[in-house]
């Protein structure tokens, strides 16, 4: 089996799905906070905006972001 195939699997594996969907759960609402409460704390605003950006780098992984690593 090839690292793209076995890729490919991961990523339609139903518990994959699951955590990823869980992931987009807490990007909204993170993003729903920052929406209402944002310039309140600009501390707390760029610690939400940094974690939804590594929310979405975790759900939106592509094979060719990982290809040439061991």
């Amino acid at each position: 089996m090839s690292i793209k195939s076995e890729f490919v699997d991961w990523k339609q594996h139903p518990i994959t799905k699951r955590v990823f969907a869980g992931l987009q759960e807490q990007e909204q609402n993170l993003s729903e906070q920052l929406i209402e409460s944002a310039g309140i704390n600009p501390a707390e605003d760029r610690f939400k905006s940094g974690y939804i950006a590594a929310l979405r780098d975790v759900y939106l992984i592509r094979l060719d972001d990982e290809e040439g690593t061991n």
